[in-house]
């Protein structure tokens, strides 16, 4: 999914993009959270602002 300076990113793009991290990699929701955190925010909160970091 492309993410190339979307603004705040919603609730419902977190929720699609967990839901595609679980599906090949039949993870749990903790897991899949994680992988996204470290994929999407590079582990930095403040990568696509404080706003969208809340909203995920």
């Amino acid at each position: 999914m492309v993410s190339n300076h979307a603004g705040t990113l919603t609730q419902d793009y977190f929720k699609s993009y967990i839901k595609l991290v679980m599906n090949p990699n039949e993870c749990s929701l903790k897991e899949a959270k994680n992988m996204a955190f470290k994929h999407l925010f590079e582990t930095n909160e403040s990568r696509f602002g404080k706003g969208t970091y809340k909203i995920y």
